[in-house]
């Protein structure tokens, strides 16, 4: 055995089987000095401004599904008559209504990256409005290092700076405004 497999299977393998298996017994020791504890996954899950977030973005996915969904739903509509009509030259009515298709597959794709690029950057505003609180809670608690707790899979919460990071956050940006964001020009233009 490599020493690369033993690694992997002295550190991974035991982590995977504690997260599998429900613990008999809590696994919370004594509190560590300058160990500290974040999920940012919960800030944004339950601050005010990640629900703003996540309210505005369900609006622009549906604002943006709806002519979609009309598209589609024309272009089957133009389908089943072509079929009802079984002309001679299908295959050359048929062409149009593909590239209708692929138009709207495409337009579709756009709309998700859209989305997805609105979401990475109305999540950095959040971010950057985050980072002093963090900051500011980080030295009020002598934190020395900082672990995403949502990896840890047992320990002492004690320094757990994530309700206080909600509850700035809440009183610092209680919501955010934004638009769809346009995608990047194709490169070289």
């Amino acid at each position: 055995m490599s020493f690369r497999h033993y690694l992997a299977a002295v550190l991974v393998l035991p982590a995977v089987a504690l997260g599998s298996v429900a613990m008999a017994a809590p696994l919370d020791g004594p509190p560590v000095p300058g160990v500290c504890f974040l999920s940012e996954r919960e800030v944004l899950g339950n601050a005010k401004v990640g629900a703003a977030l996540a309210a505005r973005l369900r609006q622009l996915g549906q604002d943006g599904v709806a002519p979609l969904n009309a598209e589609r739903l024309s272009i089957a509509n133009d389908y089943k008559a072509l079929q009802a009509q079984k002309p001679a030259d299908m295959q050359t009515r048929v062409q149009p209504l593909d590239r209708r298709a692929r138009a709207l597959q495409a337009n579709q794709r756009a709309l998700e990256r859209q989305l997805e690029l609105t979401r990475n950057k109305a999540e950095a505003q959040i971010g950057t409005a985050q980072g002093p609180i963090v900051t500011q809670l980080f030295h009020d608690h002598s934190c020395g290092v900082l672990f995403n707790r949502d990896t840890v899979i047992g320990g002492n919460m004690a320094n757990d700076l994530t309700g206080g990071v909600i509850q700035a956050l809440d009183a610092k940006m209680p919501t955010i405004t934004f638009d769809l964001e346009p995608l990047p020009a194709p490169k070289g233009q």
